[in-house]
This record gives C-alpha cells, sequence and structure tokens, in this order.
C-alpha cells in the first residue's frame, strides 16, 4: 500500500512538472527526487533515533552512525541534486481543502537529518567545505518543503533550525580560516526570509478556507465534518458537540446541517478577512506584529465567536494558525546572529583576536530592531536578543559560538 502510494505520489509529481520528459534528468520538478529518495531511503529503526541525535549535536559519532551515512551516500547526492532545481511541487490536491493529503513529514525529517549528521561526520574530519554544503543543501530542501501549508511550514523551520547549529558548530571549527570564512558566508548571502515562507502558508489556508465554504465543493464544510473533526490532522481542529447547548453553537450546526448559502458566504468573507489581518501584520515590526498576532486577533476571534456562528470556525482554526509567526521570527533571528557572528569570526581570522564591539555589518535583533548584545566568554562569544521571545517564556534568546582551541 505504502508502495503504491508513493509510486502514484511519483507519477503525479512528474506529470505536474513544467516539462514531463522521461528523458530529462534531473527533472524540472524537485518534488520527483524527494519522492524517488523516500522510497529507497526506508526508515532504519535500529540506527534513525542515533543519526536524529547526532545530527542535532546531542550524541556522538559511533560506528552505526558511520555505517548508515556511508550506505546512503546516493541518497544524500540525490538530495543535493533536488535542492538546485528551482521548482517544487508537492502534487497536494488543495482542491480537497483540509482533506488534501499531505505526505512526506517524517520523510522530510529522515532526509534533513541523515544530511545534518553527514554535515557533522565530514566536520569531524576536518572537511570543511563539503560539511558546509550538506547544510546548504538542508537549508535549500527546507525551502523546497515549507512551499505550501503551514504544517509544512512548520516542518521547514524545524530543519532550518538544525541545520542553522551545526552551521554555528562548524563556524567555531574554521574560525581562523578567512577563506572558508567568506566562503560559508558567501552561501547564506542567498537564503530566502524564513518570515516570508511561513507568510506563503497563509495564502495557502485562504484557498483550503474558501473550499471549505464552497457549496460547489464536494469537501465543503457538512455536518459531520463538523461534529465528526473529519479535518486533516493538520488543522487543529476539534469538532463542535452535536448535543451543543450555546445558542451561537446550536445556530451553527443549524445552519451547516441547512447548508445555508448565505451562512457560508458570511463566514468565508470572516475567515478571509482575518487572514488577510494576520498577513497585513506579518510586514510589521515584531512588537506591533506580536501584538496583533498573540493579543488582538485571538480576542477579536473568542469574542465574536460567542455571538456570531460565522465566527466559530475561524476561532478554533486560526489561532493554531497565528503561532508559526513566532516560531518564523524565532528562526530568522537564528539566521540573524550566525551571519553577525560569521562577520565576527571573519575579524578574528584577519586580526587573530576577536574584536571588542560588533562590526558595523551585523544584523539586527527582529524583536526589537536593535543590536544584539555581544559579550565576550571564556570560550568564545555570545550573541543575546535584547527583547523577549515571548513563546519561549520571556527568556532572551542566546546564541553561544565556541572557539576551538
Amino acid at each position: 500500500m505504502r508502495i503504491a502510494l508513493i509510486i502514484t505520489l511519483t507519477v503525479l509529481a512528474t506529470l505536474l512538472s513544467p516539462v514531463a520528459q522521461a528523458d530529462t534528468y534531473p527533472p524540472e520538478n524537485a518534488a520527483v527526487l524527494y519522492y524517488k529518495i523516500h522510497f529507497y531511503y526506508p526508515p532504519d529503526s535500529d540506527v534513525m533515533d542515533k543519526i536524529k541525535e547526532y545530527a542535532k549535536g546531542d550524541a556522538e559519532l559511533d560506528e552505526d552512525i558511520v555505517k548508515h551515512l556511508d550506505k546512503y551516500q546516493y541518497a544524500i547526492k540525490e538530495l543535493t541534486v533536488a535542492s538546485k532545481i528551482k521548482h517544487c511541487n508537492w502534487g497536494i490536491d488543495f482542491s480537497e481543502g483540509y482533506k488534501a493529503l499531505i505526505v512526506g513529514l517524517y520523510e522530510f525529517k529522515r532526509c534533513s537529518w541523515l544530511l545534518v549528521a553527514d554535515a557533522r561526520r565530514l566536520a569531524s574530519k576536518g572537511d570543511y567545505y563539503e560539511a558546509i554544503d550538506r547544510c546548504i543543501t538542508a537549508e535549500k530542501f527546507a525551502s523546497h518543503v515549507s512551499g505550501d501549508t503551514l504544517i509544512n511550514s512548520l516542518v521547514g523551520t524545524a530543519i532550518s533550525a538544525m541545520s542553522d547549529k551545526c552551521i554555528m558548530h562548524i563556524s567555531s571549527q574554521i574560525h581562523g580560516d578567512e577563506d572558508a570564512l567568506k566562503h560559508l558566508r558567501s552561501k547564506l548571502v542567498d537564503f530566502e526570509s524564513r518570515i516570508g515562507r511561513v507568510k506563503e502558508g497563509f495564502w495557502v489556508e485562504k484557498q483550503l478556507v474558501e473550499v471549505m465554504f464552497d457549496l460547489k465543493s464536494p469537501h465543503r464544510l457538512t455536518y459531520d465534518m463538523l461534529t465528526g473533526s473529519m479535518f486533516h490532522e493538520s488543522s487543529g481542529f476539534k469538532e463542535i458537540d452535536p448535543k451543543a447547548k450555546k445558542p451561537v453553537e446550536k445556530k451553527l450546526i443549524e445552519e451547516v446541517k441547512a447548508q445555508n448559502a448565505l451562512f457560508y458566504e458570511k463566514a468565508l468573507i470572516y475567515y478571509i478577512g482575518i487572514i488577510y489581518d494576520a498577513l497585513a501584520a506579518f510586514d510589521k515590526p515584531y512588537a506591533e506584529a506580536s501584538e496583533i498576532l498573540s493579543k488582538q486577533i485571538p480576542e477579536k476571534l473568542a469574542n465574536d465567536a460567542k455571538k456570531k456562528p460565522e465566527a466559530i470556525m475561524a476561532n478554533k482554526l486560526i489561532p493554531s494558525c497565528l503561532k508559526v509567526y513566532g516560531l518564523a521570527v524565532r528562526s530568522q533571528n537564528s539566521l540573524n546572529a550566525l551571519k553577525t557572528a560569521l562577520e565576527i569570526f571573519i575579524v578574528k581570522a584577519k586580526t587573530g583576536k576577536l574584536p571588542k564591539k560588533l562590526p558595523a555589518n551585523a544584523l539586527k535583533d527582529l524583536y526589537t530592531g536593535k543590536a544584539m548584545v555581544y559579550e565576550i566568554t571564556d570560550e568564545g562569544f555570545t550573541l543575546r536578543c535584547q527583547g523577549p521571545d515571548t513563546k519561549r517564556d520571556k527568556k532572551k534568546n542566546t546564541y553561544i559560538f565556541k572557539v576551538k582551541k
């Protein structure tokens, strides 16, 4: 069953390619190669946990990990080729709305563990340029993974976080090699906005909503969906009790049972209005955006849902979507810290000493719009955000960079 599904998806992805030719390699749709890799890179239950922990920097390299990485070099090669292809269409049928089949999320994670684990192994041998290339491949892969739904964006953000951590480790290893540091800096220049990647996911959310409230669609919101939690599990939806006692929820059930066209239209207008409000907030400074996304919109949704049946669906689905903004900012801040650290390391490579203050081209802390706090330590240096990340219990983000003795 699993093999048949993968083959079907591979064929579908091929058909979705701009130029679907049997004799074209690499294909013009990166998804073709990614699905192919899923087919011949099966999960190895005995080693995969080790690969994962080693990729995250939480385990030591051992013989099992080395054998696994050696065995699947051909998968790494294909991932590298796929990451360089600009176009990536996963073949998701968005016309199915929240029932759309989103496949490969766990497989995406396994592929990222493989890439980053190999990067760490290469760095341990002193093959820093190859190690850097593996991390760049992981980031390009994260970009492809993030290209569609919000749940995809979350997986892509997790991949980027792991890759960033590995690059921080590598930069600490090459702190005295100016050429290697500049090579790494050149690779980071073209990294896309991670906040922008999440923002794109909201446009997809809009498409799914339009299907949900389209009475002509076989995947429209129905009574069974409303009370039976038949949404895709990634939506975060919890069903409405069919014996709901609140008048507003009773009204919602009645309208959905009756397939009332006017209600569906009002619900769609309300839902999309909230999404547009959220998208507009993405372009504002963090403090203002956070206020809108974590307080103003949720409060409006909660209050409206007490009196407007058309607001209930938005109130149940959208708050979980808003949380991804904080994760996106955290991810982009991590990249800003990494780029700033490279400038510090390059100064050290030139002068033999860490600079006493931040370089003039240091990137800002997105939480405050101010420079990060730079502090030299016994082991290297730290970069710290001046403002809190409210999604982490008001703890300030601190990035630690060690200088290999």
